[in-house]
């Protein structure tokens, strides 16, 4: 058998000598060059005709032209990478480099021309090579990053476009399904009101009308998530009394509840509750959160609870089912996502219920949370302003 943490080990261990060679033999030439640089200035300046104070000037300036040459040296032989291709030189500062060497080089030349050394000459040439290796090393390294720049950018383009055909799509498709839906709704619903059904029928039509809702519900859900990142319709808020909102969802889910056999308990508080909420929103996010608790508590109990505390509404959903492990907290009101406990209890879902949910409650000024025991249930915590 294979040890795979070993070959795995060897072979992250094998780019950091690679890496080690060529920062040595950076090193390595960049030592050779200083000894060439101080060579030729030795043999091309004339010492001996400066005075005292010349020198020391002389050798402040060599300190600093050495620091410069050396940043620019560590660009050539630092490793590639992410890091650096953001930081290297813009098109602008390679140009005044090469400018800046170039007039370096002339008079360099000029110098070297009136020496009469053959020494002087060779290590001046030597001197010239080098700095044009450096200019051609530029100029590579910047043609590279701007053809990889131009890659990124036509491709981050051509997914901008698939991205803006898939949501085309689901738009088309999601508006085309809610007219037919609608439709399909009244009509139950009004069977549903005619007297004379035999009771058979009439449960075969409160599923159909349920299976309906749901799918409409569903339907908005994948809207609303599209909505996500433009501009945010104003909520058209009024006063609402979240006991008969409640009463009303309660209302719409029994049925739900009833087909498997979850026992489910609204309570309401003494005195009306009035808010100032866009109904429809509200409606929908509450609706989705006890829908949840239904699904994922069947042959359990929900219980819905409605109190004032201080200026605040607080609804508590409180479901028996398959709780929420811990691995899962940080995600759970994230887009698209399902945990592993619900996938095997309701694998059909889409994952946009609580995300909507947690969006439109926040919308009104509002806020969820929810506390988890994995096996034994969850509890849900809604708390709204009260006008």
């Amino acid at each position: 058998m294979v040890n795979t943490s070993d070959t795995s080990e060897q072979n992250s261990l094998e780019p950091r000598k690679t890496s080690a060679w060529r920062q040595i033999a950076a090193l390595v030439r960049f030592l050779a060059f200083l000894a060439l640089l101080i060579a030729t200035t030795i043999a091309v300046v004339p010492f001996e005709k400066f005075p005292y104070a010349a020198y020391l000037g002389a050798m402040i300036g060599g300190f600093l032209v050495l620091a410069v040459l050396g940043t620019v040296v560590y660009f050539f032989f630092a490793e590639r990478g992410p890091a650096l291709i953001a930081t290297t030189i813009d098109l602008e500062s390679m140009a005044a480099l090469v400018i800046g060497i170039i007039t370096i080089i002339i008079f360099g030349v000029v110098t070297l021309m009136s020496a009469e050394t053959p020494r002087v000459l060779l290590l001046g040439f030597m001197l010239l090579g080098i700095y044009l290796y450096y200019v051609y090393r530029i100029i590579k390294e910047n043609i590279r990053i701007m053809r990889e720049n131009e890659d990124i950018r036509r491709q981050y383009g051509e997914l901008r476009e698939m991205d803006q055909e898939k949501t085309n799509f689901i738009t088309v498709t999601s508006h085309q399904l809610r007219t037919p839906l609608t439709e399909t709704k009244w009509a139950l619903e009004s069977l549903l009101r005619q007297s004379g059904l035999s009771e058979p029928l009439r449960s075969s039509l409160q599923r159909v009308s349920q299976s309906t809702q749901k799918t409409m519900t569903i339907v908005e859900d994948i809207l609303q998530a599209r909505a996500t990142g433009k501009t945010t319709p104003e909520l058209r808020r009024a006063d609402t009394d979240l006991t008969a909102l409640l009463q009303e969802i309660a209302g719409e889910l029994y049925t739900l509840a009833e087909q498997i056999e979850v026992s489910l308990v609204l309570t309401p508080p003494e005195k009306p509750c009035v808010l100032s909420l866009d109904r429809t929103q509200i409606k929908r996010a509450i609706a989705n959160v006890i829908d949840n608790a239904i699904r994922y508590s069947p042959k359990g109990s929900v219980s819905v609870t409605l109190r004032q505390s201080g200026g605040s509404a607080v609804i508590q959903i409180k479901d028996t089912g398959i709780g929420i492990t811990v691995g899962d907290y940080q995600r759970v009101f994230k887009k698209f996502f399902r945990g592993e406990n619900a996938l095997l209890v309701q694998p059909d879902g889409l994952g946009l219920g609580l995300y909507n949910a947690k969006r439109i409650i926040e919308e009104h000024g509002g806020t969820i949370d929810f506390t988890s025991v994995t096996g034994k249930g969850t509890t849900f915590t809604i708390t709204l302003p009260v006008k």
